[in-house]
């Protein structure tokens, strides 16, 4: 199986004074190219920590937390940085952007912070304009976020996503400010990014009815993750 990301009895569990939380309780999942996976659950659930921990933003308490291969969980921040830098694309619930950069510029800006110059940065503004034409920006590469629409500035954000070629692809709540017509628009967008590219995806949700793009639905609850039918969440 082409597994991009696997968690294995991953564990994150918190002091609190004299006692403890458990953030996230023995997760355990595969995630392949190709496939979409749903997370929805109650504030505080532990999606939230469960997307770290496949980001390689955070080291479980135990347990295991494969990427691409490489065990984020033995890795050292140095490490863990290179392994989201190599594998990973975040879409966060706000774009982010820099107020004084064009769309163009926020695809790009990593690269001219890394020196990158000559023929490799002249392919990256290339792909930096087939991301934009992809996710529907085309002709606004130099507009700046002022003059984007918010579900525009989204799409910046996903295509900003997708610059390094990730083969995983973390959304936290892409489309939480958004209206019920662009949520879904790109919600869309990121399943037919998903069947493109052939990445992976976990999306984490608050709206069950996004859910009918995702391949598989787990369930959030007390930290623990229990993978479900779309019948049982309402899609």
């Amino acid at each position: 199986m082409n597994n991009v990301v696997s968690l294995i009895d991953a564990t994150v569990v918190y002091p609190d004074g004299e006692s403890t939380i458990t953030a996230l309780d023995h997760a355990t999942l595969d995630l392949r190219a190709g496939q979409v996976l749903g997370v929805v659950g109650e504030s505080g659930s532990g999606k939230s920590t469960m997307l770290s921990v496949a980001g390689a933003l955070q080291v479980p308490t135990s347990g295991e937390v494969i990427i691409c291969g490489e065990h984020a969980e033995k890795a050292s921040v140095a490490e863990r940085t290179e392994i989201r830098r190599e594998h990973i694309g975040f879409v966060f619930q706000s774009p982010n952007l820099l107020g004084a950069l064009t769309a163009r510029e926020q695809l790009l800006i990593t690269e001219h912070l890394r020196g990158v110059r000559g023929k490799a940065l002249r392919a990256q503004r290339d792909r930096a304009e087939e991301l934009l034409q992809r996710v529907g920006l085309e002709g606004m590469g130099d507009r700046r976020p002022e003059q984007l629409s918010g579900g525009q500035r989204q799409r910046v954000n996903i295509a900003r996503a997708l610059m390094s070629k990730p083969q995983l692809l973390l959304a936290d709540e892409p489309t939480s400010a958004l209206d019920a017509k662009l949520s879904q628009e790109i919600v869309q967008l990121i399943r037919e990014l998903t069947d493109e590219f052939q990445f992976a995806t976990m999306m984490i949700t608050h709206n069950r009815s996004q859910l009918d793009i995702a391949d598989r639905i787990v369930e959030m609850r007390d930290g623990k993750m229990q993978e479900i039918p779309a019948s049982e969440v309402g899609v």
